[in-house]
C-alpha cells in the first residue's frame, strides 16, 4: 500500500488526493495481479429473450452471478441467470467456463 503523499516532483498532494490515487492504483495492481496469476475465469452470458446476444466476461475466480451481471453494467433485479436449466441463486459461485442464459424479467398489468 503506497502511503506517501508527496509526487516525484515534491508536490504534497492534498489527502483526500492521495488517498483516490492511492486506490486506483491497488485498483490497477491487483487487477493486473489477479491476470498474472491466472485466478481470473471467464463466463458466457446469453441474454434472453429481448437481446438474444451473447457475451463473453472475464471475472475474479469465485465470482457470483449477481456479479457476472453487473459486469454487463445490467441490475440483477431485472434478470434470472439459469444455468442448465435450473436457476440460479444470486450468490451462487460461478465457475470457469460457465455458460449462463439470463432470462429478463417481464412485469406489468
Amino acid at each position: 500500500m503506497v502511503t506517501s503523499t508527496s509526487s516525484s516532483r515534491g508536490y504534497r498532494l492534498k489527502p483526500s488526493l492521495a488517498t483516490s490515487a492511492t486506490s486506483w492504483m491497488e485498483s490497477v495492481i491487483t487487477s493486473a495481479h489477479i491476470n498474472a496469476v491466472g485466478k481470473s475465469m471467464r463466463v458466457t452470458l446469453h441474454l434472453l429473450p429481448t437481446r438474444k446476444e451473447s457475451k463473453t466476461v472475464e471475472l475474479k475466480k469465485g465470482a457470483t452471478a449477481e456479479q457476472a451481471i453487473r459486469a454487463l453494467g445490467l441490475l440483477p433485479d431485472a434478470w434470472i441467470p439459469i444455468r442448465g436449466n435450473e436457476p440460479l441463486p444470486l450468490d451462487e459461485p460461478l465457475k470457469d467456463g460457465d455458460e449462463l442464459k439470463l432470462i429478463s424479467v417481464v412485469s406489468g398489468g
